[in-house]
């Protein structure tokens, strides 16, 4: 799902920085794509924000622009996959 190959003019599609590489399906920098991936372990993911008081360091709103941003973790079948082609 990972990709080593990214133009130097694409931007992180969550944050605008320079991307890295291709990561969950979209161009993003590596602070999103740890970001995301923390984001998606065993526990839920971040709780809602309170409206008014959100500041800019809002977990869950880091979160919702990630998956607005058309970030998504790979499906278990893909993951076979991934698994399959690394044994070739």
């Amino acid at each position: 799902m990972n990709s080593t190959y990214t133009p130097s003019h694409l931007l992180c599609a969550v944050c605008g920085d320079p991307a890295n590489e291709i990561s969950y399906g979209v161009p993003s920098c590596s602070s999103c794509k740890s970001f995301f991936q923390s984001a998606q372990s065993p526990n839920a993911p971040p709780d809602p924000c309170i409206p008014d008081t959100c500041s800019d360091q809002c977990e869950f709103c880091r979160y919702q622009q990630c998956v607005t941003s058309g970030m998504r973790y790979p499906t278990e079948r893909q993951l076979c996959q991934i698994v399959e082609n690394m044994k070739l």
